[in-house]
């Protein structure tokens, strides 16, 4: 009894220490922290994914007061601030940028469409790069496919 330790078998018929207080209380501190690392992690994402869906959203706005201001002008904006204070009348939505904090980029006519507009967001690089790129027909069809379910 005195002076002996214990021990447990472990994999294969091994003898293995059990763990002591500290070796337990290093054990618990690791798999807290992973677990507030993991949480941290996974926050962020919805973030992103989030500030993804809010330019989607502010896209559709755009385009829809960009078709609005063209059916009473007669011609397309010539940005997105022209937008929010026209040359006449009450505005069609106020001064925003993405979520990014950058402005919106509008193409009017529309790269595929001579009657519609395009509107973009150049994600959190702010590079006109194509792979983050936040663009209106992207967000249209997003749109739309959730309306499906």
């Amino acid at each position: 009894m005195f002076g002996r330790k214990e021990f447990v078998l472990g994999k294969k018929g091994h003898r293995r220490k059990k763990l002591g207080p500290l070796a337990r209380r290093i054990r618990a501190i690791s798999v807290v922290t992973l677990i507030v690392l993991f949480m941290g992690w996974s926050i962020g994402f919805m973030s992103n994914r989030r500030r993804v869906r809010q330019a989607q959203l502010d896209i559709s706005r755009i385009a829809h007061a960009a078709r609005l201001f063209r059916a009473d002008f007669g011609r397309c904006p010539a940005g997105v601030e022209e937008l929010s204070a026209p040359p006449e009348g009450t505005p069609y939505l106020r001064a925003m940028k993405d979520p990014w904090g950058k402005p919106y980029i509008l193409q009017c006519p529309a790269f595929q469409d001579s009657e519609d507009v395009d509107v973009v967001s150049l994600g959190p690089d702010g590079e006109e790069s194509g792979e983050d790129d936040v663009k209106s027909y992207i967000a249209q069809l997003n749109l739309w496919k959730q309306g499906e379910k």
